[in-house]
């Protein structure tokens, strides 16, 4: 799938989809700044970026301490994937949307405030180094050399894309990620923030 531009909103949004697969992220361009780093500890599961130190980091959800407030979209079973944008003012926005994604800070703030993607075939903001824009891509594990990855483990139910370098050479990394609820985050502190993509929770269409 060709990547979509995105979609500038305003101060109120609300993100509406069809029912779709879970996916997360994470972008493609964060995961080129970012080569062989990832992030084990459930209470800091995304890798991000920091425009400040120069460096990739772990962060937690920035929903999950919004100015002492803890979102949570539980009780929302029309729309269960808690996410967030900032808008062009770089304000946080934490929503409750039935598109499973979780954008990069760096990307969603520092990159493409304002923007957002709304649409469950290319639900990750992302950001082009050689147009200069924000766009909204489809997720890479959806078509991984030939394969489309899905998971299938409540436990962890948020596809996750990263790169790593073996041998020199760079390697597309699909694994099953914890959801971006807190407490999804603190019954999986004392395990990994993601699956094995070789264990059984992980499942390609192939094997189905």
């Amino acid at each position: 799938m060709l990547p979509r531009i995105t979609q500038k909103v305003g101060c109120i949004g609300v993100l509406f989809a069809t029912s779709v697969e879970h996916s997360l992220g994470n972008s493609p361009y964060i995961a080129e700044l970012c080569v062989s780093q990832n992030c084990n500890e459930a209470s800091h599961p995304l890798l991000d970026y920091d425009e400040e130190s120069s460096e990739c980091v772990c962060r937690s959800n920035p929903c999950w301490d919004d100015n002492g407030l803890v979102h949570s979209c539980r009780n929302s079973p029309d729309f269960p994937y808690l996410s967030f944008r900032y808008t062009e003012t770089k304000e946080l926005k934490c929503e409750c949307s039935s598109i499973p994604q979780v954008s990069s800070v760096h990307v969603a703030r520092d990159l493409c405030a304002g923007h957002m993607c709304d649409k469950a075939e290319f639900p990750i903001l992302d950001w082009d180094v050689e147009k200069r824009e924000c766009l909204c891509r489809a997720h890479p594990c959806w078509n991984d050399n030939g394969q489309h990855h899905k998971c299938h483990d409540p436990m962890y139910p948020l596809l996750r894309y990263r790169k790593d370098k073996v041998d020199g050479q760079e390697q597309n990394v699909c694994e099953c990620s914890i959801s971006m609820e807190r407490d999804q985050s603190a019954l999986a502190s004392s395990q990994m923030a993601w699956a094995d993509p070789d264990e059984p929770d992980f499942i390609d269409d192939d094997d189905m």
